[in-house]
């Protein structure tokens, strides 16, 4: 069965029109449309009047075209597991960066909230003390004002009787006072 030679000639200006899509790590696109521009133009030459030579010329065309296509997808899959490979390297990588970033975020944590601990603690025993020293005041201002209302009331009774007043507690007496006291009145 003999080719006619206008569905040669469509079949080669089919060859050199084809168009491939561009892949990344593929082929070279100006090599495969040189080798099938050299088959259109074997095509165009052949000898059609030998089937059998056109036979083994199309089988040699075909192993090529095979070859070609074996490649490719090799090539393909060893792009495929080497871009599995590298997420799978990436993913673990992030997984372990997160791991230690919240392992890290709970030692922080951590070790603010014991010194906000220790932090409170100090001040409770400060606010403590405090208190204590208040009270302290507290109480001495009430003994004073205590003593203070004695000699009062012991002054409205001398300008009653007439007396010289006592002191509620000698030892709670101003020195000034506590002289003047004691000298003899001069006038």
């Amino acid at each position: 069965m003999a080719a006619d030679p206008e569905s040669v000639q469509a079949k080669a200006d089919e060859l050199r029109s084809v168009a491939f899509n561009d892949a990344r790590r593929g082929f070279d696109r100006d090599e495969v449309l040189a080798y099938l521009s050299r088959l259109a133009d074997w095509l165009e030459n052949v000898d059609l009047a030998d089937p059998d030579a056109v036979r083994r010329e199309l089988a040699f065309v075909g192993e090529q075209t095979s070859e070609i296509l074996t490649k490719a997808e090799e090539a393909a899959r060893e792009i495929r597991e080497e871009a599995q490979r590298n997420a799978a390297e990436l993913l673990g990588s992030a997984r372990a960066d997160a791991k230690q970033l919240r392992a890290d975020a709970e030692a922080d944590a951590e070790r603010m909230t014991d010194e906000s601990l220790e932090r409170r603690r100090a001040l409770e025993t400060v606010i403590g003390d405090l208190v204590a020293r208040r009270d302290e005041v507290v109480n001495q201002l009430s003994r004073i004002a205590d003593d203070v209302g004695e000699v009062v009331d012991n002054n409205l009774e001398e300008d009653d009787t007439g007396e010289e007043p006592q002191a509620a507690d000698d030892e709670q007496l101003d020195p000034d006072t506590e002289e003047q006291a004691q000298q003899p009145a001069q006038g």
